[in-house]
Formats: C-alpha cells, sequence, structure tokens
C-alpha cells in the first residue's frame, strides 16, 4: 500500500505527570499496542506507525491545537478508556465523545475490572487481564519502554494471558478497519461475529432471509375466518416443497372428536402428515397449549 494510503492512528490515554503511575500504565498499553500492530505484516501495510502517538508525544508548540488536529484529521484512534489508579480521566471520555461522532474505526481498551459506563457497554472493549495489569511496578523512575513491556510480557505465569489480549486486539482491530466507527454499527453485529457471521446482511444471506422476503410467491393477510384460515393453511402446506413450520396456540386443531370445524382441521392434519412424508427438510407444527383440557 502506498504511503498516502496508510491511515492514521491516534492514541488517546491519560497522561499525566511524566513518571507517574497514570503515565506508566499508559505507556505500557500503547507499547502493547505498537506491537501487536507492528507484529502483523497485513496491519503494517495499512497503518501509517509514524502518526501512532498520545498527543504528548507529538513534538508542537501548541498542545491543545495538536490535540484537536490529531481528533480530527486520524483516520483510527485506539482509546484507554481508564486509568490505572482512580477509574476515568475526563479529558479522555471528552475526546471519545468528539470522535464518536466521526465514521472513522475506534478501538476502546480497559482493564479487566473496569466498570464501563451505559453509554459504551454495548460496544465490544478489549479487556487487558488482570495478571497482565499486576505485573507492573511503578517504584521505576525510568520511561515505560519497548523492551520492559516485552519482558512483562513473555514471562511465562502471564503469557498465555497476553496471547490472549493479542488475539482479541487484532481480531478487534481487523474488523473496525473495516466496519468504521462501532458507535454508528449495530452493536450486536460483534456478538454475531462471535457465532462466525461476517455481518447481519451474511447471517440473512446464509439463513435464508433475505430470499424468503424477496420472494414473490411469499405473502400474509389477516383472515378473520377459522374455516378460510385452515383453507388457506392446507394450500399453503400442500405446496411445500422444501420446509414447513406451523404455529397453534390453541389445541383444537389437534384433537379428534366432533366440534366446529373439525372437519377442516381434520383435513389440515392430514395434509401435515402427507407433507411429513414428503422429502422436507424440516416440518414442524409447534403448539402452545394454554387449556388444561
Amino acid at each position: 500500500m502506498e504511503k498516502d494510503k496508510l491511515k492514521t492512528i491516534f492514541f488517546i490515554a491519560v497522561t499525566d505527570t511524566p513518571n507517574s503511575v497514570n503515565r506508566r500504565y499508559s505507556d505500557f498499553v500503547y507499547e502493547m499496542c505498537y506491537n501487536e500492530i507492528n507484529n502483523e505484516s497485513e496491519l503494517r501495510n495499512s497503518i501509517d506507525f509514524n502518526s501512532f502517538e498520545r498527543h504528548d508525544m507529538k513534538k508542537v508548540g501548541n498542545i491543545k491545537k495538536s490535540l484537536y488536529e490529531c481528533l480530527c484529521n486520524s483516520e483510527l484512534y485506539i482509546v484507554l478508556l481508564d486509568t490505572y489508579e482512580s477509574g476515568y480521566n475526563p479529558n479522555v471520555w471528552f475526546e471519545l465523545g468528539v470522535i464518536s461522532t466521526f465514521d472513522k474505526p475506534i478501538i476502546l481498551i480497559a482493564k479487566e475490572d473496569t466498570a464501563i459506563p451505559f453509554d459504551i457497554n454495548d460496544i465490544n472493549i478489549i479487556r487487558i487481564p488482570k495478571e497482565i495489569i499486576d505485573e507492573i511496578t511503578f517504584d521505576n523512575s525510568k520511561k515505560m519502554d519497548a523492551r520492559e513491556v516485552d519482558k512483562i510480557l513473555t514471562k511465562r505465569e502471564i503469557a498465555s494471558k497476553a496471547n490472549e489480549f493479542s488475539k482479541n486486539f487484532i481480531s478487534v482491530l481487523r474488523s473496525s478497519l473495516e466496519k468504521g466507527n462501532p458507535f454508528s454499527c449495530w452493536y450486536d453485529e460483534w456478538e454475531i461475529e462471535s457465532l462466525g457471521f461476517r455481518s447481519l446482511t451474511d447471517l440473512f444471506v446464509r439463513a435464508g432471509i433475505i430470499k424468503f422476503i424477496q420472494d414473490p410467491g411469499v405473502r400474509a393477510e389477516f383472515i378473520s375466518s377459522e374455516r378460510e384460515a385452515f383453507v388457506e393453511l392446507i394450500s399453503a402446506v400442500n405446496k411445500a416443497n422444501k420446509s414447513l413450520r406451523t404455529t397453534r396456540f390453541a389445541n383444537q386443531s389437534i384433537v379428534s372428536g366432533e366440534r366446529k370445524n373439525s372437519d377442516i382441521h381434520n383435513e389440515f392434519m392430514e395434509a401435515l402428515y402427507n407433507a411429513s412424508q414428503r422429502d422436507l427438510e424440516v416440518c414442524d407444527r409447534i403448539v402452545c397449549n394454554n387449556e388444561p383440557s
């Protein structure tokens, strides 16, 4: 991919004062994300690494002006929602509010035990396992760099948790590059993907729902007379050549004996039986009976 085609990426996180616990936490997550992207050749060919910084990392005169430019001009955002010691940082959530209105990919990250507010708890948030967080030391005055992060993540006791984070991060990032802003997507699509479908449309196509809706032979109408309704049901049952599933909310259509319209009920049950003998993929009669008899 040509250089001018690469997506610029902006890391939004608490900055705090240098060498503070929150700054080291932010640096740690930054290095984790940078490392994950750098290890994926496909992503390296899509993302401009030179732009992957927090606003305090950029060498500019007016940091507020630089921040707004990054928010408006970047094409991909990674947002660390929480801090290490005090829940949330107001600046981060203000910046998230700004970018949530853009049609651009947004990746959200937080610690495993951080409670997520209602506004975004439907979105797939990448969680950092507690075992990894517990390995971060804050009694060190030197900067949290890539070497120190790698040393932590390669420890035998947390290797599986680090791998878990890695897989989740890459999966969500790839999905976000395709879908864009999660605030403007169906939240349920994140769950649909875990079931093996690429999107709601993919689910509908593979389930035959779209074909069913587009079929000019499919129709629905209200029929007030029970007898007329069963006549239509019998006709539909006799025409079924692939699948058949009918529902009844009372038991009169499946019991024997003399009663009103018993002849047409019996004819309908005979049609259902005959249909079940044909080569149908599905043939169900679902009865919801709320009558004690």
